[in-house]
């Protein structure tokens, strides 16, 4: 196996964007899902998508990056020179419409293609998320990632959905929560990563892990050393 290290654009801090910290794990992820699809879920001033097709391109990471947000907005960041660039090199899509609705459309208008990677950090309200994640997760690849963006008490709709959509679903959720020090210095992280479950929870393996457990419990205790293993002697 060879190591390949993995390279980083220059990170750059912007009020409302992620965090220096929070771009190096967003670019961790994008290598473990894979990045050939990946979906951007409100773009602001396109800091981070700026960012995610600046580490596609210098990893070498054939993928194509599908940013989302209402018309105004990706008006407004297309006439940026970086921009018009990454989409004229095919790196970059930005997609028009009001969340999560343009989401569908884009859904439904690319059948059967497989996401692997979604960052999402549009509207930070508990209808909004959640109805992005139920459209995402059909088409999650195996080895995908959804990465939430302000998972924090600030934004108690994104924790409820978040929360919500994990026990539902029964997906696997790592919370990227740094300390409220760490967080005031402006190098933290409100990320939560959601991805599907590599291995299921079949009823057979759970009978035979209790079994073993009941074994193991059942050899400490009196009654097995005072009486059931003399008898079985």
């Amino acid at each position: 196996m060879v190591y390949t290290e993995i390279k980083y654009p220059k990170l750059v801090n912007d009020k409302g964007s992620l965090t220096e910290v929070e771009k190096q794990i967003l670019g961790n992820f994008i290598v473990l899902s894979g990045g050939n699809v990946l979906l951007e879920l409100g773009l602001y001033k396109a800091v981070t998508t700026k960012f995610i097709c600046h580490f596609l391109e210098i990893n070498m990471i054939e993928g194509k990056l599908y940013a989302f947000d209402i018309p105004d907005v990706v008006e407004s960041v297309s006439n940026d020179p970086e921009i018009r660039d990454f989409i004229h090199k095919g790196i970059l899509e930005l997609v028009p419409g009001w969340l999560p609705h343009s989401l569908s459309n884009w859904i439904e208008n690319h059948p059967g293609v497989p996401i692997d990677f979604v960052l999402d950090d549009a509207l930070h309200d508990y209808p909004s998320v959640y109805g992005e994640l139920k459209l995402i997760w059909p088409r999650l690849a195996k080895s995908g990632f959804v990465l939430c963006h302000d998972y924090a008490g600030k934004f108690p709709g994104v924790v409820y959905a978040v929360n919500k959509f994990t026990n539902r679903y029964n997906a696997c959720m790592v919370p990227m929560l740094s300390s409220p020090k760490t967080q005031a210095a402006g190098m933290g992280s409100v990320l939560v990563a959601l991805r599907k479950r590599e291995f299921s929870g079949k009823l057979s393996s759970m009978i035979s892990n209790e079994y073993y457990l009941w074994r193991l419990l059942l050899a400490k205790t009196w009654l097995w050393k005072k009486v059931l293993r003399p008898m079985v002697r």
